[in-house]
């Protein structure tokens, strides 16, 4: 049984849903994004409310504790973006209704075992990311945070900055996946496409304009504050104790790029935004 389902989560909840009413057993599932298949595929649309109906059926199968369990390790393991997972992911639901219980301790089980694997993996990602975001004045009262990382962890850190910083505007930008996310206080949080530096669609509101990723290490606005910063890091350090692996070790190169403190950041930019522009 192939199902094509639309290229988001509620899509794919969708398809394990037409598919667990039908109890198929090894289903395979392609996004309607996928590269087309030349075997018959049965289209399955997006349901309203689908999450919500898997909320109540999963709570009442395995109660409210297990069954938000699984879910919530589903929607992580899905959020890691890991090529061929949704076969795992519908097993891992499949196992936890068949036994009525959460199966993520039976890790000799090879679906369950990936789906585990790729929470955690999405999950430790966004626990990190809550302590590298670092967030500069772009507009008046308007901060703003830039990241690009390997997972899709944007809807997991999101819950954490909109409580701690529940009293002032914000903006964090994937600039992997071209997607804001817009907090603003007594309105909430808004997700934003972003389609150029200085454009984007929004279903609630106009984004302000935002730099654009090449213009990450400005300092134009708060320079003083980050010099200041950085200043206060290369006073603190001792030359002679100085670890370079074990910097990179603890914090690979690939985060240096969106760190106010590193001093080396605004010459990673420019060195890259060189080599782009060069001709091959």
């Amino acid at each position: 049984m192939f199902v094509l389902h639309e290229p988001t989560f509620d899509g794919l909840l969708s398809a394990f849903a037409w598919c667990l009413r039908r109890k198929e057993t090894s289903p395979v599932f392609f996004a309607d994004t996928d590269q087309p298949v030349l075997l018959p595929v049965q289209p399955v649309a997006a349901e309203p409310g689908i999450r919500a109906l898997f909320q109540r059926h999963f709570g009442r199968r395995l109660g409210d504790a297990a069954g938000k369990a699984v879910l919530e390790t589903v929607y992580t393991a899905y959020l890691s973006e890991q090529d061929g997972l949704s076969a795992h992911l519908y097993r891992y639901l499949y196992l936890a209704l068949d036994m009525k219980r959460d199966p993520s301790a039976l890790l000799q089980d090879r679906s369950v075992a990936a789906v585990v694997q790729a929470a955690r993996r999405a999950g430790g990602l966004a626990h990190q990311y809550l302590g590298r975001l670092r967030f500069r004045l772009v507009h008046d009262q308007l901060y703003m945070a830039e990241f690009a990382p390997d997972c899709h962890v944007l809807p997991l850190i999101l819950p954490h900055f909109t409580d701690r910083l529940s009293d002032q505007p914000f903006v964090i930008c994937d600039r992997r996946r071209q997607l804001a996310a817009w907090y603003r206080p007594g309105r909430g949080c808004s997700l934003h496409l972003l389609l150029d530096p200085e454009q984007e669609i929004a279903s609630a509101g106009a984004l302000p304009a935002l730099p654009g990723p090449s213009e990450s290490g400005s300092r134009d606005e708060g320079s003083d504050f980050e010099q200041l910063w950085q200043l206060y890091l290369t006073r603190l350090a001792i030359p002679e104790r100085r670890n370079r692996k074990l910097q990179i070790a603890n914090m690979p190169k690939k985060y240096w790029r969106y760190l106010t403190e590193n001093p080396l950041a605004a010459q990673i930019q420019d060195k890259q935004k060189g080599a782009s522009g060069q001709k091959p």
